[in-house]
């Protein structure tokens, strides 16, 4: 496709093409096709969006999963967030659409969800966990995390020994628990 074919003109009237291949739209309103620039231009940062609309998505669904009260489907989480949320409802299928990665809820809805599920609104909403003050203080020093006891490399050995899914689940299950801080 050539550069002209992608400069379309808005309006129709008066345009022309000058000697050296130049358009020249009559007024000064002219677009670029979004199929040759248009989606090229914004590729990273729809990437990026996609990326963050996955991430929040598994966050939510590991939130969910540790939650007393299991949404297990769309449908029970739209249902459950309403009941908490004081804003226009949600529908299944937005709920579906966070849950699969496809949509992001608003700044107030992830506010209602992190409150509902017990969860850092800062880690649902960016993955990020900040710590509070209380937990700062019993955090432990460096030095002690440079050596590890006999107990943890024998932890650490069984571990490597096991299969691949069961090591995914472990990590799953710490990830979990690391969330109670």
């Amino acid at each position: 496709m050539s550069v002209r074919a992608a400069v379309q003109p808005v309006s129709k009237s008066n345009d022309t093409w000058h000697a050296r291949g130049h358009f020249k739209p009559h007024g000064s309103s002219h677009q670029l096709s979004g199929s040759l620039l248009g989606g090229c231009l914004s590729h990273p940062r729809r990437m990026r969006e996609l990326d963050d609309k996955q991430a929040f998505s598994k966050r939510l669904k590991q939130a969910l999963r540790r939650s007393p009260k299991p949404a297990a489907t769309a449908s029970e989480l739209a249902v459950q967030f309403n009941l908490r949320y004081l804003g226009e409802p949600i529908t299944p299928q937005a709920a579906q659409k966070w849950l699969t990665g496809k949509a992001r809820p608003t700044a107030n809805k992830i506010r209602t969800l992190a409150e509902w599920l017990d969860v850092p609104e800062t880690w649902l909403r960016f993955g990020v966990k900040v710590p509070s003050e209380g937990r700062a203080k019993h955090r432990p020093r460096e030095s002690d995390n440079s050596v590890l006891t006999t107990q943890e490399v024998d932890l650490i050995r069984c571990f490597r020994q096991l299969p691949e899914h069961r090591q995914r689940l472990i990590r799953e299950l710490v990830e979990d628990l690391a969330l109670d801080g």
